[in-house]
Formats: C-alpha cells, sequence, structure tokens
C-alpha cells in the first residue's frame, strides 16, 4: 500500500492527472517490482505513457 501511495503522490507532485482509472491501476498493483518501476519512472516522466506505456 505505501508503495501505491508513493506512486500516486509523485505523480500528483509532478503535476499528472491521477485520474480515477489511474488510481485503480496503481491501487489493483500487488507486485512491488512493478510499483518500485513505476515509482523510478514517475520521478522523471513528462507523460503516464513514460510511466505506464502505452496503455494509459
Amino acid at each position: 500500500k505505501e508503495a501505491a501511495a508513493s506512486v500516486r503522490r509523485v505523480l500528483a507532485l509532478r503535476g499528472f492527472d491521477v485520474s480515477d482509472e489511474v488510481r485503480d491501476r496503481v491501487e489493483a498493483c500487488h507486485n512491488l517490482a512493478t510499483l518500485h518501476d513505476w515509482l523510478d519512472k514517475a520521478v522523471t516522466a513528462t507523460t503516464l505513457d513514460d510511466v505506464f506505456g502505452a496503455e494509459e
């Protein structure tokens, strides 16, 4: 849960729209390695695609 909250927080602080869809996707992920990957990408991302790939 803390890793998911961190992903959401970094996205919000960087000015991304943390929509219900994004929030739900992050909350539904229980793979810590994936959450850490998203968190790392969120730090430098310029788009949500940079974080999640073209699926968003």
